[in-house]
């Protein structure tokens, strides 16, 4: 293509220009869009018109995004702008005043704008491909506002199962993917190589690690949300980054022994595990789930079973009050592994995210037991306190996660600053208002 600036970035700061600029027409080819194509085309000041989408309409193009595109494509036809269909249409185009601006492969979606995308910006236009184009959308059919709203209306709970299915499969996948890179980075560890094979892998992982170091924050601002804001009627909100750029799996964190900026490392939280996250307001405790975009459940107890605490193994119920100010913000019940009886040691500590303080030690009504006053003398050693309240804190999956019950709004703040914090090398995010 004669005079084209290549790029390989985000290009939709360059759309919204150009069609803002645009005189006379603006046409766009895309298989999929969202919201996004709807915003573009409303800082035009031209006629509704002047302004057209070509898509491919039929799910076997294979949007995930399904309902979007319907929903997006109901509010171009509301305000009037023409849509058609063209099956097969996998082009990415914008034309602004018949002439050609990008070709690439983004796609007009708020998804694509953190993609890795390469997008061609042309300057002499090709009339060849421009006839090409028109003939394209003359084969197209033209798309009405009953058509929408019958698809949603009889494709609403095919859409819902295939959203659930969808969001299952990522799942699967992020929880398999974790495991594969764990174990590649397992036996890279434990592989014996030649001098070459090992200045080779440390190279290759010093870039990793500059890769990271750069993607990484010390700390990501966020705020309660709509979990589908698409839907108006679900009512379910979470907890999700202001910035694109932010992650909450990905952390640069002081050095415990470093006094200046310098001195940092990278944490890296595994997808879909339960971390501990303090608020450091009110000190509230909850267990939450990490994922790069957002926090979206708050669990405020959890049963672990066999821990280590002193010579023999312990089940503990962990427990994050409500009213911290009370007898603390975490409780333990503590029993040996398998005791058949209610009785337990309960301890209340007081966790800021670096140090955990005993408020208070509950005794079982039990004289002739033994077991609890070795738990009790137990609790009297700072150290074997410290390691059971780390281990109590260890991140964890649950069996089974009502994930209906998304509930970040109980715990976080309507807009909060989170940043990580390491209690004795165990990951605890804290977050204040």
């Amino acid at each position: 293509m004669p005079h084209a600036d290549f790029r390989a970035a985000d290009i939709s700061d360059t759309w919204r220009d150009r069609v803002t600029a645009a005189t006379s027409t603006v046409m766009v080819f895309t298989p999929y869009f969202d919201d996004l194509i709807v915003d573009i085309l409303a800082s035009s000041s031209l006629h509704a018109y002047q302004k057209t989408v070509v898509t491919d309409l039929s799910p076997r193009s294979g949007n995930q995004q399904y309902r979007r595109q319907l929903e997006a494509c109901r509010a171009l036809l509301e305000a009037d702008i023409e849509v058609v269909s063209l099956d097969r249409l996998h082009a990415k185009v914008l034309i602004v005043d018949a002439e050609p601006v990008t070709v690439g492969s983004q796609n007009f979606t708020r998804y694509a704008t953190s993609s890795k995308e390469t997008t061609a910006v042309t300057g002499k236009p090709d009339p060849a491909f421009i006839d090409e184009l028109n003939s394209w959308y003359e084969a197209a059919t033209k798309v009405t506002s009953e058509l929408i709203d019958t698809l949603i209306d009889a494709l609403g709970e095919t859409l819902t199962a295939v959203e659930e299915a969808n969001a299952a499969l990522e799942e699967a996948f992020d929880d398999a993917w974790a495991e594969h890179v764990a174990a590649v980075e397992r036996q890279k560890r434990n592989r014996s190589a030649a001098a070459r094979d090992r200045v080779r892998r440390e190279a290759a992982a010093a870039q990793f690690r500059a890769t990271v170091a750069r993607q990484a924050l010390a700390d990501v601002r966020g705020r309660i949300e709509p979990l589908t804001p698409s839907d108006p009627w679900d009512g379910r909100e979470t907890f999700r980054i202001c910035d694109r750029a932010g992650d909450f799996t990905q952390w640069r964190v002081r050095d415990s022994d470093s006094d200046g900026d310098n001195g940092t490392h990278i944490v890296q939280l595994l997808a879909k595990r339960m971390y501990p996250v303090v608020r450091l307001d009110n000190l509230r405790l909850t267990f939450t789930r990490a994922v790069k975009t957002q926090l979206s459940y708050a669990r405020f107890g959890v049963n672990l079973d066999g821990l280590r605490f002193g010579d023999h193994p312990m089940d503990v119920s962990v427990t994050m009050p409500r009213d911290a100010t009370i007898a603390g913000n975490l409780t333990l019940a503590i029993r040996p592994a398998g005791w058949p009886g209610r009785e337990r040691v309960t301890a209340h500590f007081l966790f800021d995210g670096e140090d955990a303080a005993l408020v208070a030690t509950e005794m079982p009504a039990a004289p002739r037991l033994r077991w609890p006053s070795a738990v009790r003398d137990r609790l009297d050693d700072v150290a074997a306190v410290t390691a059971l309240v780390g281990t109590s804190l260890t991140p964890f999956k649950f069996r089974t996660l009502d994930k209906d019950r998304v509930n970040a709004e109980e715990f976080f703040p309507s807009v909060g600053l989170v940043r990580l914090v390491e209690f004795h090398g165990r990951p605890v995010l804290a977050v204040e208002p």
